[in-house]
Protein backbone atom coordinates (compact mmCIF):
# COMPACT_ATOMS: atom_id res chain seq x y z
CA UNK A 1 0.00 0.00 0.00
CA UNK A 2 1.66 3.09 -1.44
CA UNK A 3 1.66 6.31 1.39
CA UNK A 4 -0.56 9.40 0.24
CA UNK A 5 0.78 12.39 1.48
CA UNK A 6 -2.43 14.06 0.70
CA UNK A 7 -4.66 12.09 2.77
CA UNK A 8 -2.17 11.49 5.40
CA UNK A 9 -2.30 15.73 5.91
CA UNK A 10 -6.03 15.79 5.43
CA UNK A 11 -6.43 13.73 8.78
CA UNK A 12 -3.30 15.19 10.82
CA UNK A 13 -5.42 18.72 9.45
CA UNK A 14 -8.95 17.46 11.10
CA UNK A 15 -7.85 16.46 14.41
CA UNK A 16 -6.46 19.38 14.53
CA UNK A 17 -9.38 21.28 13.72
CA UNK A 18 -11.76 19.03 15.87
CA UNK A 19 -9.45 19.43 19.01
CA UNK A 20 -8.95 23.11 18.65
CA UNK A 21 -12.76 23.24 18.43
CA UNK A 22 -13.47 21.04 21.13
CA UNK A 23 -11.08 23.17 23.26
CA UNK A 24 -12.76 26.59 22.05
CA UNK A 25 -15.96 25.31 23.19
CA UNK A 26 -14.45 23.92 26.41
CA UNK A 27 -13.20 27.41 27.47
CA UNK A 28 -16.44 29.08 26.12
CA UNK A 29 -18.33 27.37 28.38
CA UNK A 30 -15.92 27.11 31.46
CA UNK A 31 -15.18 31.32 30.96
CA UNK A 32 -18.78 32.68 29.70
CA UNK A 33 -18.37 36.55 28.43
CA UNK A 34 -21.47 37.06 30.61
CA UNK A 35 -20.75 38.32 34.57
CA UNK A 36 -22.92 36.39 36.80
CA UNK A 37 -24.93 38.23 39.16
CA UNK A 38 -22.67 37.91 42.67
CA UNK A 39 -24.24 35.29 44.89
CA UNK A 40 -25.51 35.78 48.67
CA UNK A 41 -22.50 36.03 50.57
CA UNK A 42 -20.89 38.58 48.22
CA UNK A 43 -23.89 40.40 48.11
CA UNK A 44 -24.34 40.70 52.07
CA UNK A 45 -20.01 40.99 51.98
CA UNK A 46 -20.88 44.36 49.66
CA UNK A 47 -23.61 45.85 51.96
CA UNK A 48 -21.33 45.28 55.08
CA UNK A 49 -19.05 47.41 53.22
CA UNK A 50 -21.28 49.85 52.50
CA UNK A 51 -22.98 50.48 56.05
CA UNK A 52 -19.85 51.26 57.48
CA UNK A 53 -19.42 54.82 58.72
CA UNK A 54 -17.27 56.87 57.37
CA UNK A 55 -15.08 58.88 60.44
CA UNK A 56 -14.98 62.34 58.79
CA UNK A 57 -13.07 64.63 61.22
CA UNK A 58 -15.44 67.87 62.83
CA UNK A 59 -14.48 71.22 60.68
CA UNK A 60 -12.22 73.86 62.57
CA UNK A 61 -14.26 76.81 63.67
CA UNK A 62 -10.75 78.42 62.25
CA UNK A 63 -11.17 77.07 58.89
CA UNK A 64 -15.26 77.06 58.92
CA UNK A 65 -14.98 81.37 59.94
CA UNK A 66 -12.21 81.50 57.09
CA UNK A 67 -13.94 79.84 54.48
CA UNK A 68 -17.08 81.85 55.41
CA UNK A 69 -18.22 84.57 52.73
CA UNK A 70 -18.78 88.17 54.81
CA UNK A 71 -21.54 88.70 55.37
CA UNK A 72 -21.80 92.53 55.99
CA UNK A 73 -22.60 94.83 52.24
CA UNK A 74 -19.26 96.47 50.97
CA UNK A 75 -19.68 100.54 51.87
CA UNK A 76 -20.64 102.65 49.36
CA UNK A 77 -18.00 105.04 50.12
CA UNK A 78 -14.48 104.62 47.79
CA UNK A 79 -11.61 103.20 49.96
CA UNK A 80 -8.47 105.17 50.13
CA UNK A 81 -5.54 103.79 47.62
CA UNK A 82 -3.37 102.20 50.46
CA UNK A 83 -4.49 98.45 50.19
CA UNK A 84 -3.75 96.08 53.08
CA UNK A 85 -2.79 92.94 51.91
CA UNK A 86 -5.44 89.97 52.50
CA UNK A 87 -5.46 88.51 56.01
CA UNK A 88 -4.12 84.87 55.55
CA UNK A 89 -6.15 82.33 57.75
CA UNK A 90 -3.97 80.63 60.09
CA UNK A 91 -2.12 77.47 58.90
CA UNK A 92 -4.33 74.58 59.35
CA UNK A 93 -2.16 71.61 61.43
CA UNK A 94 -2.45 68.12 59.62
CA UNK A 95 -3.33 65.69 62.05
CA UNK A 96 -1.08 62.59 62.08
CA UNK A 97 -3.68 60.19 62.53
CA UNK A 98 -6.89 60.26 61.60
CA UNK A 99 -9.18 59.37 64.84
CA UNK A 100 -9.83 55.97 65.28
CA UNK A 101 -14.10 55.41 64.38
CA UNK A 102 -16.04 54.45 67.81
CA UNK A 103 -17.99 51.41 67.46
CA UNK A 104 -21.57 52.29 67.94
CA UNK A 105 -23.54 51.13 70.64
CA UNK A 106 -25.54 48.97 67.97
CA UNK A 107 -22.80 47.57 66.18
CA UNK A 108 -21.61 45.91 70.14
CA UNK A 109 -25.50 44.78 70.68
CA UNK A 110 -25.58 43.19 67.18
CA UNK A 111 -22.19 41.35 67.54
CA UNK A 112 -23.49 40.55 71.72
CA UNK A 113 -26.82 39.17 69.51
CA UNK A 114 -24.48 37.08 67.38
CA UNK A 115 -22.35 35.67 70.04
CA UNK A 116 -25.34 34.71 72.11
CA UNK A 117 -26.85 32.93 68.80
CA UNK A 118 -23.75 31.04 68.26
CA UNK A 119 -23.53 29.96 71.85
CA UNK A 120 -27.25 28.77 71.39
CA UNK A 121 -26.32 26.84 68.13
CA UNK A 122 -23.53 25.34 69.49
CA UNK A 123 -25.65 23.60 72.45
CA UNK A 124 -27.97 23.19 70.33
CA UNK A 125 -26.21 20.80 67.44
CA UNK A 126 -24.70 19.22 71.50
CA UNK A 127 -27.70 17.96 72.97
CA UNK A 128 -28.35 17.00 69.37
CA UNK A 129 -25.16 14.71 69.15
CA UNK A 130 -26.11 13.85 72.84
CA UNK A 131 -29.24 12.53 71.76
CA UNK A 132 -28.03 10.77 68.78
CA UNK A 133 -25.24 9.04 70.61
CA UNK A 134 -28.00 7.69 73.02
CA UNK A 135 -30.03 6.35 70.61
CA UNK A 136 -27.40 4.79 68.76
CA UNK A 137 -26.45 3.23 71.99
CA UNK A 138 -29.85 2.10 73.13
CA UNK A 139 -30.26 0.39 69.25
CA UNK A 140 -26.71 -1.33 70.68
CA UNK A 141 -28.79 -2.71 73.64
CA UNK A 142 -31.63 -3.93 72.35
CA UNK A 143 -29.87 -5.93 68.99
CA UNK A 144 -27.77 -7.23 71.79
CA UNK A 145 -30.80 -8.36 74.38
CA UNK A 146 -32.71 -9.47 70.97
CA UNK A 147 -29.15 -12.05 70.21
CA UNK A 148 -29.44 -13.24 73.14
CA UNK A 149 -32.58 -14.41 73.35
CA UNK A 150 -32.44 -15.87 69.93
CA UNK A 151 -29.33 -17.63 71.56
CA UNK A 152 -30.76 -19.19 74.94
CA UNK A 153 -33.94 -20.05 72.57
CA UNK A 154 -31.77 -22.28 70.06
CA UNK A 155 -30.10 -23.79 73.38
CA UNK A 156 -33.26 -24.17 74.78
CA UNK A 157 -34.23 -26.22 71.22
CA UNK A 158 -31.43 -27.62 71.18
CA UNK A 159 -31.71 -29.15 74.74
CA UNK A 160 -35.56 -30.17 74.18
CA UNK A 161 -34.45 -32.26 71.16
CA UNK A 162 -33.62 -35.99 71.19
CA UNK A 163 -29.93 -37.25 69.80
CA UNK A 164 -31.64 -39.12 66.69
CA UNK A 165 -32.86 -35.12 65.02
CA UNK A 166 -29.28 -33.93 65.66
CA UNK A 167 -28.23 -36.84 63.64
CA UNK A 168 -30.65 -36.62 60.96
CA UNK A 169 -29.86 -32.99 60.97
CA UNK A 170 -25.79 -33.88 60.55
CA UNK A 171 -26.63 -36.24 57.62
CA UNK A 172 -25.45 -34.01 54.04
CA UNK A 173 -28.96 -35.08 51.69
CA UNK A 174 -27.53 -36.77 48.61
CA UNK A 175 -27.60 -34.68 45.14
CA UNK A 176 -30.93 -34.44 43.24
CA UNK A 177 -29.80 -36.42 40.11
CA UNK A 178 -29.73 -34.53 36.93
CA UNK A 179 -31.91 -35.88 34.19
CA UNK A 180 -30.30 -37.96 31.33
CA UNK A 181 -29.80 -35.60 28.36
CA UNK A 182 -31.69 -36.40 24.95
CA UNK A 183 -30.63 -34.45 21.78
CA UNK A 184 -32.80 -34.59 18.80
CA UNK A 185 -35.32 -37.43 20.60
CA UNK A 186 -32.53 -39.72 21.03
Amino acid sequence: MAFNTTSYLAGVGSVVVILSTGFAGGYLLAYPTHPDPPNRLQRLAAEGQDTRPVATPAPRPEIVAATAPASTPAPATPQPAVTEPPAQPAPVPVAAKAPEPVRNSAAQVNAERSGAEKARIAEARAAERKRAEARRFAERQRKQRELEVATVAVRQMMHDRNDEEFAAMDRPEPPPEMPGLSLFGQ
